[in-house]
């Protein structure tokens, strides 16, 4: 039996147009000119990456796929920024969080979703390059340094663990996991008002 075809390559090409469309409407560069928008930014991010987080800690027993997902929990790291930029926290607990979550009752669907989370790592090391010339303090960029200089080899290791579980999975699946996870943190950013 031949071997079944990299999923990566796929994933990327059938979710370009949900990712894009997520980029459009985060349009990082207006966030990042001063501290109101910034932390605006970072509160709608929290509402998303918190719940979304817990609902993957539990989908499925990670550690089996070569995962250690507490490592890779982004939701405390954007809490430190905003508490830098001055929230308490009990200002952080009580921001609104997302509701219109994707459903990530299967192991194929998480795994696309988790892709999304881990993914935005990559776009975070582009944005934090720009952070260094806004005025926002070093102190509340934690979230978009992502795993610092380890950031490439973490995403090596997911994407090595995604694809060996993919061998058994559902590619279908997987994909409509992380087309899912772009769209509802579109819909969450339109939600919130990003930009009003």
């Amino acid at each position: 039996m031949p071997d079944r075809p990299s999923l990566l390559p796929r994933l990327r090409q059938e979710t370009a147009q949900s990712h894009r469309e997520l980029e459009d409407a985060v349009q990082i560069a207006r966030t990042l000119g001063n501290e109101s928008s910034y932390r605006k930014l970072l509160e709608v991010f929290h509402g998303f990456y918190a719940p979304m987080e817990e609902q993957l800690s539990e989908a499925q027993e990670w550690e089996l796929e070569g995962i250690h997902f507490d490592e890779r929990r982004k939701a405390d790291w954007i809490k430190q920024d905003l508490q830098a930029l001055g929230l308490g926290a009990d200002q952080i607990n009580s921001l609104p969080t997302c509701e219109d979550l994707p459903v990530v009752n299967e192991n194929d669907f998480a795994f696309g979703s988790f892709y999304v989370l881990e993914g935005s790592t990559l776009g975070g090391r582009h944005i934090s390059a720009m952070l260094q010339t806004s005025p926002i303090s070093e102190h509340a960029r934690r979230f978009f340094r992502g795993y610092g200089e380890d950031t490439g080899t973490m995403w090596k290791q997911f994407c090595n663990s995604l694809e060996g579980f993919a061998e058994h999975a559902d590619h279908g699946k997987i994909i409509r996991g992380a087309d899912a996870t772009f769209r509802s943190l579109q819909r969450w950013i339109a939600h919130e008002g990003l930009h009003a």
